[in-house]
């Protein structure tokens, strides 16, 4: 064997089950590490020959030529040594030279992630028996959340005239109209409103809103912060998507804190009168899809809030912040009483 090989970029070690395992991201192959196998590892972490390899191997770590062999083409075959020049390294320091890194080993693990094709009926009938044994382990999370609080009543939605997109989006479009309570339940309902629900089989009911959501888990959720309206006493509410309401969660004047913590938000061309929070309670998907890939779902969902929050603002006469992803996570998550893991902030928009 006259090529080189050394340790792949995109295999990374981790602590698990009381020991050192090794993960490599293309494959999605994991193994566990001991101290010879970790030794070798980290002796490949400059290419060598494989009679550079052998030669250590038998002088340093007396392992036997052919359990080298074994050894050396597992490692090949599922990724985690590759030749010296593999396309990888490239690659690697491209995302690297960007600070990428721990995106492309979330895209690699995730690219190509084999997943269930729902069309067929043998698929569908195993999909039925696997959440069967999820929900005999576990309960399934609410679809609705909660908050004990004083409750605020928003007016009924109205439905509106229809405009065409290029209406809507025009540039000259005049964005002044005042905003009042009428115009908040509307905004609220059209970008997180049920609008109907429906049975699968085995799990609990599941809504639709207004806002589509891959395999209906609609994980995200809506606070608002009244800052500069006098619409509400000033303070943090949670829109409540079951009763459309709002429930107060704390009472007070969070503008300063907000600023600071809602990067890009003192570039808004007015004043926020109303600061939204979006969040993620991440079980609703976890519970139903297993995998990996199912993050990014719920950037995919929030692409469709975002969308409508957008049209519904603009169609009311409202100008709006939509360019929210620039945040202090922790400060707006302890300011929402929420832990980051199971419920997390996901983006921020503003009138």
């Amino acid at each position: 064997m006259n090529n080189k090989y050394k340790i792949s970029p995109l295999s990374y070690f981790t602590f698990e089950n009381d020991g050192m395992e090794l993960t490599n991201s293309k494959s999605k192959k994991t193994i566990r590490i001991d101290n010879k196998l970790l030794e070798l590892i980290l002796h490949m972490k400059e290419a060598k020959s494989y009679n550079e390899i052998e030669k250590f191997v038998c002088e340093n770590l007396k392992i036997e030529k052919y359990n080298l062999e074994e050894i050396f083409n597992y490692l090949i075959k599922n990724k985690f040594l590759i030749k010296e020049g593999d396309k990888i390294e490239k690659y690697y320091e491209l995302w690297k030279s960007y600070g990428w890194i721990n995106s492309l080993i979330y895209h690699t693990y995730t690219y190509d992630y084999p997943v269930l094709d729902y069309s067929t009926p043998a698929s569908y009938v195993r999909d039925q028996k696997t959440m069967k044994k999820f929900i005999n382990q576990e309960d399934e999370p609410s679809i609705y959340k909660e908050v004990t609080g004083e409750k605020v009543n928003l007016p009924k939605v109205r439905t509106h005239s229809s405009k065409n997109f290029y209406e809507i989006f025009d540039v000259e479009r005049q964005l002044n109209t005042e905003l009042d309570l009428q115009l908040l339940s509307d905004i609220l309902f059209y970008t997180y409103g049920q609008i109907s629900s429906l049975k699968f089989p085995v799990t609990q009911k599941l809504i639709r809103r207004t806002s589509p959501s891959g395999g209906a888990r609609h994980p995200s959720e809506c606070y608002i912060a009244i800052l500069n309206s006098a619409l509400l006493k000033k303070g943090i509410y949670h829109y409540s998507v079951k009763n459309h309401c709002l429930e107060l969660i704390k009472e007070g004047d969070f503008k300063k804190y907000l600023y600071e913590s809602c990067y890009g938000l003192n570039q808004f061309e007015k004043e926020a009168e109303i600061v939204f929070l979006h969040t993620s309670i991440f079980p609703r998907n976890w519970f139903r899809y297993r995998e990996p890939k199912t993050y990014k779902v719920i950037y995919y969902d929030f692409g469709h809030i975002l969308y409508n929050f957008k049209l519904i603002t603009r169609l009311l006469g409202l100008a709006s912040y939509t360019i929210g992803s620039g945040l202090n996570d922790d400060n707006v998550e302890r300011l929402l009483d929420i832990d980051g893991y199971n419920e997390g902030i996901i983006y921020f928009t503003a009138i």
